[in-house]
């Protein structure tokens, strides 16, 4: 999709969802991710390098089957005339509340939540202190790994340089942009750096971390999640097991969303 074209796609979906909700159980629709962020990237030609990925919130796990029904059947058809794929996930307002420090809620702007039928304020949301930001960038960090264990791509390789930016920037190294650059985290030097994306050690970068933790053991005994300790203390013998990395996902999609990975994302195509 031109950039041009996302906010006539989103005001189509917004103006959908404000007109024809009627449903006796409510729900919040928000766009999430490089999308909200506006941080995505374009390639020569205009198009968004980037999914178009939405997470609708609801108050009992019993209200996911009528409302994915009803959005399957109000959105395919816009989603269909601008030719895009729409993936949705549902998380549970309650999981919401206690991760406001989890980056796919702190992606979330008040102008890209497309249908606020349960009145959330994210002007209310409290501040997130650096030490919780770690904890969630952490997490992201061991999420993407494994994802892209299970299913290499460039852009989920980006996404996991982009977070490891993130965590040398909350640890006071300076964040390194380009990929000309030697990657450091702190005193560590990543082994077998590559230029291209595609060629990045993303388990050298992990061992490079789990090297940090080590050493900084009392001040991440309780700051790091639980999802991210059961990655640290068994992704080394479990390489090659992807049962594992799916096990990491689920242990992270409930974590932060009250659900389980699953059967959890809604793709309209």
């Amino acid at each position: 999709m031109l950039e041009k074209d996302l906010k006539f796609f989103l005001d189509d979906l917004r103006q959908c969802l404000r007109v024809s909700v009627a449903l006796k159980k409510e729900f919040t629709l928000a766009i999430t991710g490089s999308i909200s962020r506006e941080d995505y990237c374009l390639d020569e030609q205009g198009e968004v390098l980037a999914d178009i990925d939405a997470l609708v919130i609801l108050e009992d796990i019993e209200d996911k089957a009528i409302v994915c029904d009803y959005l399957s059947g109000k959105l395919k058809s816009i989603v269909k005339e601008h030719n895009v794929d729409l993936d949705i996930m549902f998380g549970l307002n309650s999981a919401l509340q206690k991760n406001v420090g989890a980056h796919y809620f702190q992606s979330i702007r008040d102008k890209y939540i497309l249908y606020n039928g349960l009145g959330i304020d994210l002007d209310n949301v409290p501040s997130v202190v650096k030490s919780v930001q770690l904890k969630y960038a952490h997490q992201s960090f061991f999420y993407y790994q494994s994802k892209y264990r299970l299913q290499p791509s460039q852009l989920l390789s980006q996404k996991i340089v982009a977070i490891w930016n993130i965590l040398n920037e909350l640890h006071g190294v300076v964040e390194i942009g380009n990929l000309d650059s030697q990657m450091l985290y702190k005193n560590y030097k990543m082994r077998e750096y590559a230029a291209a994306y595609t060629n990045i050690n993303m388990f050298g970068l992990t061992k490079s971390m789990e090297l940090y933790v080590d050493e900084q053991e009392e001040l991440y005994k309780d700051n790091l999640l639980p999802s991210s300790i059961y990655f640290l203390d068994n992704y080394k013998k479990n390489l090659s097991n992807q049962f594992f990395f799916h096990q990491v996902r689920e242990y992270v999609f409930y974590e932060n969303l009250g659900m389980q990975f699953e059967g959890n994302i809604m793709k309209i195509t």
